[in-house]
């Protein structure tokens, strides 16, 4: 199944509004549309010093090479779960609420099918980063089940999602949590978070957080709890105020932002010069003594620039570095 088709089912919208929560928070519509919730599950990680061919220390693309992410830029790594080999994380914004509702793998391999919680399904890196998951070769996904929904109720079921950007960013940090209320007493509480290191395991009953019976210890907790509860809605109310006022401005009215510049002729005024070949790009101005400029990226993840050898650069273009 597709994540758009999965997020926008009126199935999951109202039985397991977590979960569409946390698929329309992942990448943009038009990858949502293309992504399975089978891809999902098996993407790696996003580590720049995973991808970048130029970093060799890399213990999951070359076990043994070492973790160059660890003394490098790790700002979207691992908090907890981490291991000294690689402090990657799983992107995945789905799996994070599919740990907390307590969801099962399907899968089917040479050795029969089987079936996989989903909070066992990644592995923590360990002594083995390179392996993302516990699949055995030859195994396929087929599906994912979700328990009895237990958390229908949108005002006790909240993904968060902490981004550089609005959207189409990978998470920095994010939460997906889950209360069974009974009246004002909480009966159980779910809870995963994505930055863990690969797995996004709920935290069960030996950290804590599933808790039976529980509810603000005394009269001066519940009072803060309340004015946070305030704080929060009354930011989110001038937050709503701003982002109208910028719309009117653009010429947004409305809920369906009805915008008022679409539908009518543009005069670019490039456009002639353009389609007649007569505008002039940077790469249209050329000199003799035009000196180009190679970008070259280090292979070092983090240290100190000791010295600059220009001897070659000087007996070539002594003005270059004049």
């Amino acid at each position: 199944m597709r994540n758009s088709d999965a997020a926008n089912h009126a199935w999951v919208r109202e039985r397991y509004p977590l979960l569409s929560q946390a698929l329309l928070a992942g990448a943009s519509a038009q990858l949502r549309n293309m992504a399975t919730v089978g891809g999902n599950l098996m993407q790696r990680t996003r580590c720049p010093y995973f991808y970048d061919l130029g970093f060799p220390q890399c213990n999951k693309r070359t076990p043994g090479s070492g973790c160059a992410a660890i003394d490098g830029n790790n700002r979207m790594h691992a908090i907890l779960g981490a291991s000294p080999r690689c402090i990657a994380t799983n992107p995945s914004d789905m799996s994070v609420a599919l740990a907390a509702l307590d969801a099962v793998v399907r899968v089917t391999g040479p050795n029969d099918a089987r079936t996989i919680p989903f909070t066992e399904f990644h592995r923590l890196p360990g002594e083995r980063p390179d392996l993302d998951t516990i699949l055995q070769p030859g195994e396929l996904i087929t599906s994912v089940d979700l328990p009895p929904p237990l958390f229908a109720d949108h005002s006790k079921s909240k993904y968060l999602k902490v981004r550089d950007r609005a959207s189409y960013a990978f998470a920095l940090v994010s939460v997906a949590a889950a209360l069974q209320m009974d009246g004002s007493t909480m009966q159980r509480a779910h809870r995963a978070g994505r930055r863990r290191a690969q797995a996004v395991a709920r935290e069960r009953d030996r950290a804590g957080v599933r808790r039976q019976a529980a509810r603000p210890a005394d009269p001066a907790s519940r009072r803060r709890a309340r004015r946070a509860g305030h704080a929060a809605a009354a930011r989110q109310r001038v937050q709503g105020d701003a982002r109208a006022a910028r719309d009117r401005a653009r010429g947004v009215t409305g809920r369906r932002c009805r915008m008022t510049v679409i539908g009518k002729p543009l005069d670019r005024t490039d456009g002639v010069l353009k389609v007649t070949g007569q505008a002039r790009y940077s790469a249209d101005n050329t000199d003799a003594k035009l000196a180009h400029a190679v970008l070259v990226t280090s292979t070092v993840a983090k240290g100190r620039i000791a010295s600059i050898d220009t001897s070659r650069v000087q007996a070539r273009c002594p003005a270059c570095c004049s």
